[in-house]
């Protein structure tokens, strides 16, 4: 009886399961109807993002203007062949490709806003600058860029009104977003600074006719020399960058000049004090410089400061400077009274006022000149001391062992002498022999060499 019963909960159990385990992959694939259009869905999305990413890495400068365009007509092309694709594969996707087919345009130009919003509007103003004169920018485009968690999210574009004035209308949504505002003009980008979704006015942005050219740009620099009780240095290089031309030096004009500003061999820790941020710069290892893509406005003066650290392997420093065409002026200045820097080119100087009375010695560069090489000596590290203090203890333990093994040598001299004139007289008192006076010329020899030493 209870055999009969396992049987039947097995084939029960099998009759279950079977079907689990033979599953029909026919009984699940999608229809033909609807397979290619999620396919073709899929793309497009791919599309669109690739355009968003593209419009970053431009506006970022990963991509130049002619590789950007050749990039953006390629992608818009494969956009619409997407769409039409779209459009032909089912009947009842085409009211809904109308629809995505009508907004792709302005897709295709500028990025929609959906959820990150938080400001009823932003707003500002755009002007141009003419010598001196100030006008609004009328029909100009301007492009709002959203950022969260580091990275572009979302964009929008308008134009600027008879004041030029503008304004992005938002809807409320999420937060923790911020925003920079975009104007292009002439080939390049002028733009605003980062803000939070909190601010709502953003500032007045000033363009102007672009230039790639530093010939107007003047560069005054201060090299700090900050030496402590250890084996480093700080180095702070103070800068103020001016433009006394009529245009803006910006970096992404073609053909553009770079704005590089030399460095010390060696450093390391790069510390970023004041009106720079790490996306304004970047350093080049090989070459020891620093390059600054700043956009310089007409009459503008940026002032920039940082700070590194460096070793001191030697007592002297190397300073090359091998980019000063546009510097106006150029200081060294320490907080060491030894420091020496024997050269033409430099001259010593009175420390100024307005500095911590911790620095001692000041230089100065006789300007103009396009390159200067030049050592800065006179520099003590701790280990010096120590070297010091070690060749002077080894100087003395050999002065020690000399007079010790000196008078050591004389005593056995001294010894020797009159043990042989002992030798010589039992020889002369002992018995006249053939080998007796043999042994006494010998010694007499001997004596006679020694004393002649010992003078």
């Amino acid at each position: 009886m209870i055999w009969i019963f396992i049987c039947i909960v097995i084939l029960s159990i099998t009759l279950v399961t079977w079907p689990l385990w033979h599953q029909n992959n026919k009984d699940i694939k999608l229809s033909d109807d609807i397979h290619p259009v999620n396919t073709l869905l899929h793309q497009k999305e791919n599309l669109l993002q690739s355009i968003r990413e593209l419009d970053f890495d431009f506006e970022t400068g990963k991509v130049s203007n002619a590789d950007y365009q050749m990039l953006r007509q390629k992608i818009e092309s494969e956009t619409i062949e997407v769409l039409k694709k779209l459009e032909t594969t089912n009947a009842r996707w085409i009211e809904l490709e109308n629809k995505i087919k009508a907004s792709i345009s302005i897709l295709l130009l500028t990025l929609l806003i959906p959820c990150f919003a938080h400001a009823d509007t932003i707003k500002g103003q755009v002007r141009i600058l003419q010598g001196s004169e100030k006008t609004p920018a009328v029909q100009q485009s301007v492009q709002l860029d959203l950022y969260k968690n580091g990275r572009m999210v979302a964009g929008s574009k308008t134009l600027t009104d008879a004041q030029g004035n503008y304004k992005f209308t938002m809807e409320p949504a999420s937060n923790n977003w911020f925003y920079r505002v975009s104007v292009p003009y002439k080939e390049v980008f002028f733009y605003s600074d980062y803000f939070m979704e909190t601010q709502t006015q953003v500032p007045e942005i000033m363009i102007s006719e672009p230039t790639g050219s530093l010939q107007d740009i003047k560069i005054v620099e201060v090299v700090f020399f900050e030496f402590g009780s250890g084996t480093l240095a700080k180095i702070t290089h103070q800068l103020q960058i001016q433009n006394s031309g009529t245009t803006t030096y910006h970096p992404k004009m073609p053909q553009a000049e770079p704005l590089v500003i030399d460095l010390l061999e060696g450093g390391f820790n790069l510390s970023l004090v004041e009106g720079l941020s790490r996306d304004e710069m970047s350093v080049d290892e090989e070459s020891h410089t620093m390059h600054l893509p700043l956009i310089l406005q007409p009459n503008v003066d940026r002032d920039i400061r940082f700070s590194y650290m460096i070793p001191l392997d030697q007592r002297t420093i190397e300073i090359s400077k091998q980019n000063l065409t546009h510097h106006k002026s150029l200081h060294f200045i320490s907080n060491r009274e030894s420091i020496r820097m024997p050269s033409k080119y430099i001259q010593s100087m009175e420390i100024p006022t307005s500095l911590a009375t911790n620095f001692t010695t000041a230089f100065e560069v006789n300007m103009p000149i396009n390159n200067l090489t030049a050592h800065m000596r006179g520099i003590k590290r701790p280990k010096d001391v120590y070297y010091l203090w070690t060749l002077l203890a080894c100087l003395t333990v050999v002065l020690l062992l000399f007079i010790f093994f000196a008078v050591t040598r004389k005593d056995k001299n001294e010894e020797s002498i009159d043990n042989i004139e002992s030798m010589i007289r039992a020889l002369l008192q002992a018995p006249s022999t053939e080998e007796n006076r043999l042994k006494i010329d010998l010694l007499k020899r001997r004596l006679y060499h020694m004393m002649y030493k010992s003078i």
